[in-house]
């Protein structure tokens, strides 16, 4: 038996819920990178649930536990900052790098992290408002970025082959993809621009998370990675202003890529 939800708010949440279920799934074929620096904790001020909070307090030792005494901060229920519930309470590391974050750029508490740690690098407060995924360009979410921009040029060219969009429309939307990906990955090499601030970032409609979920856990690491190198052949190519990227390049590149 089928139950229709009328609240909005349980509505949004069930959505959320959906989302974070299929990311997870995605995580599980990713991990850091032995040459991380750690920029998530670095940039990044953590916001977790109190639920979160209490349950990593109670398996931390005590030299964590007083960190987190020290550093955390009580803050009101925040719409934008809803990740995995709608509890009314938060708690929010405050210090920026995270006084977790061991000298070798590692987490203090990895095991019992929070869950939105857990996520990162996508990051999914206000989903249900634009409608799209972030991926946030760390080493890790590079190699996802990467997989969801072959993903998405794929399904931009099996709309083509169908005759669903123009060629005019294809190679304005590949075009579109390449050159945001360019600039992102520059932002990603470039720590110094990292550090200041991310404006650029891989995004992916939340349509498709289901579907790129099911590229990622049917297609084999191996054959992921060989195609996330001929992308980041011809990125790394055109990375720079003196060498800027034409759109015959991009529909040479991706009719050559896909012949």
């Amino acid at each position: 038996m089928s139950t229709t939800i009328k609240d909005p708010e349980m509505q949004t949440q069930i959505c959320v819920q959906n989302i974070i279920a299929e990311e997870i799934e995605i995580m599980k074929h990713y991990k850091c990178s032995e040459t991380c620096n750690g920029w998530c904790c670095k940039v990044y001020t953590v916001t977790f649930t109190k639920k979160d909070y209490f349950e990593i307090f109670s398996h931390v030792n005590p030299e964590i536990k007083q960190i987190l005494r020290k550093n955390t901060r009580k803050i009101k229920f925040d719409p934008e900052a809803i990740i995995l519930t709608d509890e009314p309470q938060f708690r929010k590391l405050i210090e920026k790098p995270c006084p977790l974050m061991t000298k070798n750029s590692r987490c203090g508490m990895y095991d019992n992290r929070p869950d939105v740690c857990q996520l990162y690098p996508f990051v999914t407060h206000n989903v249900l408002e634009n409608n799209t995924i972030v991926i946030l360009p760390c080493d890790m979410g590079v190699e996802i970025g990467l997989d969801s921009i072959y993903y998405t040029i794929e399904y931009v060219s099996v709309l083509r082959n169908r005759d669903e969009i123009s060629e005019e429309q294809f190679r304005e939307a590949i075009a579109i993809i390449l050159r945001h990906t360019i600039v992102t990955y520059r932002e990603k090499v470039d720590p110094k621009i990292l550090e200041d601030s991310i404006s650029s970032v891989f995004v992916i409609p939340a349509e498709f998370l289901s579907d790129f979920k099911k590229y990622v856990v049917t297609t084999s690491e191996e054959v992921r990675k060989q195609r996330c190198h001929a992308i980041t052949m011809f990125i790394e190519k055109h990375l720079t202003d003196e060498n800027p990227v034409s759109e015959q390049e991009i529909f040479d590149f991706v009719h050559h890529w896909r012949s």
